[in-house]
């Protein structure tokens, strides 16, 4: 799976009325076909009300938990 289908498979948790992820990796000096650099555009009713700060630590906190949860995956330790 593509981190671009992951990014947005995972924040479907936010229930988005719209959701844009953006590949930029084409604009950072990496290989062709990297995926290490994305914009994502969100819009969700789980946004009213919050700071933009707030907001984007809703997004970042979420996809720090994946993270984590992957690389819990991926760590043996025996």
């Amino acid at each position: 799976m593509r981190i671009k289908d992951t990014i947005e498979s995972k924040l479907q948790i936010l229930q988005p009325e719209f959701l844009e992820v953006i590949n930029e990796s084409h604009n950072h000096n990496v290989p062709p076909g990297s995926e290490s650099h994305f914009k994502v555009i969100v819009v969700t009713n789980a946004f009213q009300g919050k700071m933009l700060v707030a907001r984007h630590r809703m997004v970042n906190d979420f996809w720090l938990m994946s993270l984590r949860i992957l690389f819990m995956r991926l760590l043996y330790i025996p």
